[in-house]
Order: C-alpha cells, then structure tokens, then sequence
C-alpha cells in the first residue's frame, strides 16, 4: 500500500461528490441550491454536450458550504433530452447532482473530461461565495460522460483558495 497516495484527502483525478469531499477534510458539509432555470444551450454548452445549440438544458447553481463558509459554486447543464423521467422536485434538485442524473436519466457519471484553470470571481461568484470581485478561484470546467462515452452534463465549478489541497497521481507510462 502506499501511504502517500491513501492519506491524500483530495485528489483530483478521482471523481468525489461535493459533500464527501469536504467530509474528508474534516469539515461539515452543506449544499444550497441557488437557482433552477430551463434554458436554451448557448453555442459553447451544446457543443460540450453534443446538442444543437437553442436545445433546453436544465440549469441548476448551488453553493457548497465547509462548516458554514462558502467554498464552491457550481452550474450545472443537463439536456432535456438526457432526462427520462420529468417527475423530480424542486427538493430532489438539492441533492447532489449524480443523484438526478441516476435517478431521472437512467445513467451514470463514469469520468469527466476536466479543463483546470484560474480565473478571477465575477461578482455573482464573489457574492455567493462572500469573497470580493477580483479574488482568484479555481475554475474546473468538465463534461461528465456515461459508460457509453455520451455527454450526459456540463459543470462551471469555482473552488475557493486555500480550503483544499488538489492533488494529482500523474505516473509515468
């Protein structure tokens, strides 16, 4: 077993849902949904999600909060066509995504592909996460496929500094 590897709490080329990830730091966990929107898909999100652009897209944003500080916002794209089943709640949109996209569209996440950069918060971010316009975040730009390699979401996530240590395995092959 190598320790230096188990005894990392964040590592980010491992998909960790948002509350287990702050869980293993040590924190308290909570999730707030912000915002549930239909929208039509832009040129940029449909080309990520492999739809025509002017396709609705269901849109949710949510802070994610370590022992009651704001940590993460995040945005998340879901094609109509991806839902199977339209009877979810409001309620059920405070859940962490993956639960939604199991339950009302049939599938899973099986990996992401993941853009990594730094970005400066706007000020919708700098309010939700309560820091000022201008401050550096790390933005995760990802689309999240299925099994069988199909764009099923698109996410816009803003990490806050200085509250987890991202780390990555990188081997060499």
């Amino acid at each position: 077993i190598n320790r230096n590897v188990v005894d990392v709490k964040t590592r980010l080329d491992i998909e960790v849902e948002f509350l287990h990830m702050i869980q293993n730091i040590g924190c308290e966990a909570a999730m707030q949904l912000l915002t549930v929107d239909i929208k039509t898909a832009n040129r940029s999100t449909a080309d990520k999600l492999g739809v025509p652009p002017n396709t609705p897209i269901l849109t949710t944003s949510k802070i994610v909060t370590a022992d009651g500080k704001p940590v993460i916002f995040c945005i998340d794209h879901i094609p109509f066509s991806k839902i199977v089943d339209y009877s979810y709640t409001t309620e059920e949109l405070e859940l962490p995504i993956f639960y939604f996209i199991e339950k009302y569209c049939h599938t899973s996440v099986f990996m992401d592909l993941t853009e990594i950069k730094i970005t400066p918060a706007d000020a919708l971010i700098g309010k939700f996460l309560e820091i000022p316009e201008g401050t550096p975040l790390l933005h995760m730009d990802e689309v999240a496929y299925s099994i069988d390699n199909d764009p099923i979401m698109y996410s816009e996530e803003y990490y806050i500094n200085g509250v987890f240590k991202h780390i990555v395995l990188r081997k060499k092959i």
